[in-house]
Parts: structure tokens; C-alpha cells; sequence
């Protein structure tokens, strides 16, 4: 069974629906996190380098946690999002973590 674990503020939303489009790049990627420490700093969802490929993600984006802690700081708009428990190569769990009043909007979360 695949067990996962989303934060959530008080204050904070997780919405699914349609945005209006353009309102990316256009181009539909895979968006991972991968944080290069452990700080909170170190693990902010709006720090491009903390994604791969680099680039933080738009509404055109898949985005995928594997392991850690994605830090959300700002309202997010992305096309879908998985967050995973990890068993192999590494046991982990992903998570999201909405720190305040943000609202994150996809089409899909799983």
C-alpha cells in the first residue's frame, strides 16, 4: 500500500480545476524535486535549482516529490502533481508543505 503524507496549514488550499491558458512556457515537463540540503532554506519550492530539470514549475508541469520536504512559500499552479513513498533505491517519504496562507492549484494530485 502506498502511503502518503501532505501538510497542510490552516489557512493553506490544495484546489484541482482549469486555469486559463497560456499561463506557462507551453511545453509540458517533469518536473522533480530534488533538494541539494536539508534546511529549510535549503528546500523551497520557488528555488530553481531545487528542481530537475532546473526551472521551478509552471502550469504546464507535472511535478514529482520523491523524498523530502518541498517547502511551498507563494501561491503554486501546476498541471498535476505526485507525491510518492519511496521504498528503493532509497526509502523516503515526499512531502508538500504549504507554510502559510498559499493556495496550490492543479488539475491532478496524487
Amino acid at each position: 500500500m502506498k502511503k502518503v503524507l501532505l501538510l497542510l496549514s490552516a489557512l493553506a488550499a490544495v484546489t484541482s480545476g482549469s486555469y486559463a491558458q497560456p499561463c506557462g512556457d507551453g511545453v509540458n515537463t517533469v518536473k522533480t524535486f530534488t533538494p541539494a540540503g536539508t534546511s529549510f532554506a535549503d528546500r523551497l519550492w520557488n528555488t530553481a535549482t531545487n528542481w530537475s530539470p532546473a526551472g521551478v514549475p509552471d502550469c504546464d508541469d507535472d511535478v514529482r516529490i520523491w523524498n523530502g520536504i518541498a517547502y511551498v512559500t507563494a501561491n503554486v499552479t501546476v498541471r498535476d502533481i505526485r507525491v510518492f513513498r519511496q521504498t528503493t533505491p532509497v526509502a523516503g517519504v515526499g512531502v508538500l508543505r504549504i507554510e502559510g496562507n498559499y493556495t496550490v492549484t492543479c488539475r491532478n494530485m496524487v
